[in-house]
């Protein structure tokens, strides 16, 4: 039962007070929540698994190149509790899978051509599927909207 879930319209996880919470996804017992911290640029993305929020993914999180994430885009979830979030950080946009056992794992980075040669300039819409392949559409470097698919991470 969530009814009591936002009280006086604030979400505490993480040591951190969030508003604009917009649920995404609902996989199971789990909720999962995208939202932001009021006067700043914080973000995180939340989870309730029945004993309360916890923050999955924030802002000072270490990403797994080493850049701090100032900022989280296009995401999703799986049944498996397999988050796949578009980060801003020190370096250019980045696409990370947080395993369901927490481990953060680089999918893409914009500093990297696609296999086809062609460099990503942005992600738009981001769905990681059960098996674990995510299927995403993209603006290339030509100016070309293209769909991409990238294969579960080992």
């Amino acid at each position: 039962v969530f009814e009591n879930a936002f009280p006086s319209g604030r979400l505490n996880a993480g040591g951190m007070s969030f508003s604009s919470v917009g649920i995404r996804a609902a996989r199971g017992n789990r909720i999962f929540a995208f939202a932001n911290v009021p006067g700043s640029s914080d973000q995180g993305i939340l989870e309730h698994a029945g004993g309360g929020w916890n923050l999955a993914v924030g802002n000072a999180n270490p990403m797994p190149d080493g850049s701090i994430n100032v900022g989280i885009g296009s995401w999703d979830v799986n049944p498996q509790g397999e988050i796949a979030f578009v980060i801003q950080s020190a370096t250019p946009l980045s696409m990370i899978v947080r395993t369901a056992s927490g481990e953060l794992r680089q999918v893409i980075s914009m500093l990297e051509p696609m296999p086809s040669g062609e460099y990503l300039q942005s992600i738009r819409d981001v769905h990681i599927r059960d098996d674990g392949r995510i299927v995403f559409t993209a603006f290339e470097s030509t100016g070309r909207f293209a769909l991409y698919v990238a294969e579960p991470l080992p």
